[in-house]
Formats: structure tokens, C-alpha cells, sequence
């Protein structure tokens, strides 16, 4: 009776368990795109379908391990580490589902965004805003509060539905029709809902942007920002903080056709975008004190005459992202109003900085996004936010407590951290800017991952839990 009982016990265990051998893995480390973190997970997943998410993440409840899902990994802290498993999304890269009555796409969220983009514009679409740079996949640059800029709001808020594996190995869908009471924290989840096997976004039909990018100083453009932001559909400014001169980028709607100008998309796309980019990067990088007069030149040269292109060619121009050790970005959203007060704090830290012999390698950018309620955790939550990111190459003297010093100064002026760049965000400073959104969000979080599998030393530091 017993030999029959140990039988019928390991038959149970050949009818319950998860097949994964199907599914291709790897044993490796792993280092986000900044090279500033590395972890060691148990085991690197490649799902194709959602049945693999769902097998992963049942496989991961029942052996007790922690589960992160990954696209491109370009975020600047320990977001996505884990020693459990890592899931990377690569191969659920597929266009689901076109809704051309209401213009909204259903795609998986491993899909990067340059291919989406490109995609979408075949079928005569596109989204509303974007981001710079456009290597990640969509659902990253959507968990983490990708915003772009100009009027229309962060990436997140044109999410229409998104499609979770939950804690339990559940497949959730959360929309206006389904769990609704979700959406606004499904939005931007920081990764800590679930894995996002696709989503849902609305977009609006492809369009034509006029774009000038010329050189301006600081001083003009502080004492014009408002005129400059409100004045045009996109905005954005960079420049090397020990310069007066920087980069205006001014994008505006058109009717006018697109430009068919062969020797200045040469021009661009391939001598500037890969030859002059790379160059002036590596050059500050490996030459610190060519830094500024480096930037400075590049900025110079980097400006054009107006062009006509299609909003996802025009709004994100760097197609060659550059991966770089020891790079670090950190960005604020702060409230338009208090702009001239803060930058001029942010550069008065780094001549500090400067003047104790710290050498900066690296620019100063800022953006205007419009605000909105539609994401809980945003930082353009029920404001019109300008962003100010300092982006370094090298890691000088004492540069983590620059960085501590910035987000110091910029309390100040009630600034708030984007979630993927360095930052040193805790529970403290999140009840401090985001108050009952942060606490709602936690109740979520605990309905949808109950045994807190999504939970990495990142989500414990923000939301302070226990491990």
C-alpha cells in the first residue's frame, strides 16, 4: 500500500508539472544597458507565446524563485535585476490586432519601438509622442514612464488595455471594460504587476512634423522657455552645462509632404547619426577635457535647416544607440512655473562640482510634457511637468554624491525622479510625492502578485516591503 501511495504521489508530480524544456534559456549574467548593474540570475528565459509566460512564471511560484522580465534593459539602476529568473521578451515581438475604426493597436510587449514605429507607419499610423531614443521595447518604455515631449501626455497614457500574467500565472486583462479600477496603476507598473504579455494603445493617423534644430544660448532660451514650449507642438533643448551655447529642437504639424531630400537623410542617418555622433561621444569619453569643447562644436554643426519627415523618423533621430560604460542619467519633472529657478540651481551645483576640479562629460536636456491623471505613479501626474536630465560619460571623483546633491537641490522645487534613470528613490520620497496614488498602488500590487514574486531589491526600496 505504501510502494502504491509513493506512486500515485509522483505520478501527481509527472501530471502537474510545468513544461518548460521547450522553451529556450540561458545560464549567464546580465548587465542593464548602462553597465551600472549586473545581476545573477538563477536562469535566462526566451518565451514565444503567452502559455510560455504563464509556464515561467507557475514554474517560478512553485520552486520559490523571483521572477523580471527585460526588453532591451535600458534603464539606469536595478529595475529589472533579479536572482531568480530573468524573462527576456525578445521573441514576443508580433503586431496582434489593428482596430482602424478607433486607431488602436494590440501588440506584445516585447516589441521594440523603432520596429512598432516603422510598422505602424505602413498602415498609416502612429502614436501621439515618443520618446528619443527608440531601442526599448514597448512594454519597458511603458513601465517605466517614458515621456517624450510636448502636448499630449507620457507614452502610458495612450495605453487603452495591457495584458498581465499575474503572481499566480493568471492571465489578467485590465481595461475600461475589464478591471477598470486598475488601469490608472497598470499603466506605469515599474514591472511590479506582472509580465506584460501585450498591449493595447491608441494611436492617431500618420503625420508630417516640420523640424528645425538650430543654435541657441541658455540665457535666451531661460529667459523665452514658455514661448518656446507653448509656442510649438514638440520642444527640446540640450547643451554641455559649462557652455552657454545649446541644441534647439522645435518639431511642429504640417500638411507639407514629406521632404525627398536623398543627400541630407545621408547626412543625417548615417554621416551624423553614426560617424559624428559616435565620435563626439567617445572622444569626451576617452578625453575628458575635450569635453566641452566638444559638445559645444558638435552642437554647432548638428543644426539644420527645416525639414519635413513622418512624426516617427523626426522625433526620435538617434537610430544607433550607443551603448557606453560608466554612463549615468539622472531627470527630474518639475513644475513649469519654478523652471528658470531650478536650472539655474542644477548649474550652479555643477560649477561647484567644477570649480573642486570634477570634470563633466556629458549634456543637459530639457523637455516640456503635458500633464494628465490618466497614470497613477507618473510624474506628470496632474501637472505640465519640464523635465532636466544631466546625462554623464564618466564616473568622477565623488559623482554618486553629485548625484545625491542633485536630487537634494531639486526638493526644493518638488521635483519628481524618473523611475528608470539614477535615482535613489525609497518609500520616504515616494509617500512624499505621490501620498494615497502610492498607497493604492500597493493594493493592487498585492491583489495581483500576492506572494510577492515581482518583488526585487528595487520594489522593496520604494514601496518598503519585506523581502
Amino acid at each position: 500500500m505504501k510502494h502504491i501511495s509513493v506512486i500515485i504521489f509522483f505520478i501527481f508530480l509527472h501530471l502537474h508539472a510545468i513544461p518548460l524544456s521547450h522553451i529556450q534559456k540561458e545560464y549567464s549574467s546580465w548587465k542593464n544597458w548602462a553597465q551600472s548593474h549586473t545581476c545573477n540570475p538563477h536562469c535566462i528565459f526566451y518565451p514565444e507565446t503567452k502559455e510560455d509566460l504563464q509556464a515561467i512564471i507557475k514554474d517560478a511560484k512553485q520552486n520559490h524563485y523571483k521572477v523580471k522580465a527585460i526588453g532591451s534593459g535600458h534603464t539606469m539602476n536595478d529595475m529589472p535585476c533579479t536572482n531568480g529568473y530573468l524573462v527576456r521578451t525578445d521573441k514576443l515581438d508580433k503586431i496582434l490586432e489593428i482596430d482602424f475604426e478607433h486607431n488602436r493597436v494590440r501588440v506584445e510587449g516585447g516589441k521594440k519601438l523603432k520596429h512598432f514605429f516603422q510598422e505602424l507607419a505602413d498602415y498609416g499610423l502612429a502614436l501621439a509622442n515618443q520618446g528619443f531614443i527608440t531601442d526599448q521595447s514597448i512594454a519597458g518604455a511603458l513601465a517605466t514612464g517614458t515621456h517624450g515631449s510636448g502636448h499630449t501626455g507620457i507614452l502610458s497614457d495612450y495605453i487603452y488595455s495591457i495584458e498581465f500574467i499575474d503572481g499566480n500565472g493568471e492571465y489578467q486583462i485590465i481595461s475600461p471594460e475589464s478591471n477598470a479600477e486598475w488601469l490608472p496603476f497598470a499603466r506605469l507598473h515599474l514591472g511590479a504587476l506582472g509580465i506584460v504579455y501585450a498591449l493595447t494603445i491608441e494611436c492617431e493617423p500618420l503625420f508630417i512634423l516640420e523640424h528645425t534644430k538650430k543654435s541657441i544660448t541658455w540665457s535666451n532660451f531661460i529667459e523665452n522657455y514658455q514661448k518656446y514650449f507653448f509656442d510649438n507642438d514638440f520642444c527640446m533643448v540640450m547643451g554641455h552645462p559649462e557652455k552657454d551655447s545649446a541644441l534647439l529642437y522645435v518639431w511642429n504639424k504640417t500638411e507639407k509632404k514629406e521632404s525627398q531630400d536623398l543627400l541630407n537623410t545621408l547626412k543625417e542617418r548615417i554621416f551624423k547619426n553614426r560617424l559624428v555622433d559616435h565620435a563626439a561621444i567617445h572622444i569626451a569619453h576617452n578625453y575628458p577635457f575635450l569635453a566641452s569643447c566638444c559638445f559645444d562644436y558638435y552642437f554647432g554643426i548638428a543644426a539644420h535647416k527645416t525639414q519635413y519627415q513622418q512624426s516617427y523618423k523626426s522625433l526620435s533621430p538617434f537610430t544607433d544607440l550607443i551603448s557606453i560604460a560608466h554612463f549615468k542619467e539622472a531627470e527630474v519633472g518639475i513644475p513649469v512655473r519654478v523652471f528658470p529657478q531650478a536650472f539655474n540651481t542644477m548649474r550652479n551645483l555643477i560649477k561647484t562640482y567644477s570649480d573642486q576640479g570634477a570634470q563633466f562629460v556629458g549634456t543637459i536636456t530639457t523637455r516640456f510634457v503635458q500633464g494628465s491623471n490618466r497614470c497613477a505613479l507618473s510624474p506628470t501626474n496632474e501637472r505640465d511637468s519640464i523635465f532636466i536630465s544631466i546625462n554623464t560619460l564618466n564616473y568622477f571623483e565623488n559623482s554618486d554624491q553629485f548625484y545625491h546633491d542633485f536630487y537634494t537641490v531639486m526638493e526644493q522645487f518638488d521635483a519628481r525622479p524618473h523611475w528608470a534613470k539614477t535615482n535613489f528613490l525609497n518609500k520616504e520620497i515616494i509617500d512624499q510625492l505621490y501620498g494615497e496614488r502610492a498607497l493604492a498602488f500597493e493594493e493592487v500590487r498585492q491583489k495581483l502578485d500576492p506572494e510577492n514574486l515581482f518583488v526585487n531589491n528595487f520594489i522593496i526600496r520604494c514601496f518598503g516591503l519585506n523581502p
